[in-house]
């Protein structure tokens, strides 16, 4: 466990937490994933993802047998989350559940005011992720890792600021 992947898995449960308070759908569709293990590797990273209670686990170690498996980068995990793609993944297991799992990540047409709270939510959790990013490229700075680990880490960094930048476009394209 390191600390992006820590990061990655708090920021994933507190962004489902948020999708499943403000739509009924991706409530219904976590009440269906209830019991069934999800697991999402990406590069270096396994985050285990499971419904309790209508509520997301997300936890920052692999399931010994998930009922569902989803491996490859990090941009093309994402993806069949959102878009249940998986042109660019490997998908082992009951791909039947890609279908909740995509309830739960996709956004749907939805009315101003849940689209004003989205926004507002959004802008919240964006200062947050580049808070920690600018806070893991401190810890880059402060660790001596071999160059292997340390251009891994840069990596990673680059990726999530990337990421960082098209959720910034897309928010400031929906304010204009």
């Amino acid at each position: 466990m390191n600390i992006l992947q820590a990061f990655i898995a708090r920021s994933l449960e507190t962004s489902i937490r948020a999708r499943v308070g403000l739509d009924s759908e991706a409530r219904d569709a976590m009440v269906r994933l209830e019991g069934k293990k999800i697991q999402l590797n990406m590069s270096d990273i396994s985050i285990g993802f499971s419904s309790e209670e209508g509520l997301p686990v997300v936890q920052e170690q692999p399931y010994e047998s998930p009922d569902l498996e989803i491996t490859g980068s990090m941009t093309s995990v994402s993806q069949v989350l959102m878009s249940s793609d998986t042109a660019n993944v490997v998908v082992n297991g009951d791909e039947s559940l890609l279908t909740d799992l995509n309830q739960v990540f996709h956004a749907n047409m939805i009315p101003d005011e849940f689209v004003e709270k989205g926004k507002a939510a959004a802008h919240a959790g964006l200062a947050a992720a580049r808070s920690a990013v600018e806070g893991i490229s401190g810890q880059l700075h402060n660790l001596r890792p071999n160059k292997t680990e340390k251009k891994d880490l840069e990596d990673r960094v680059t990726e999530l600021e990337e990421e960082l930048a098209r959720i910034k476009a897309k928010l400031e394209e929906r304010d204009s």
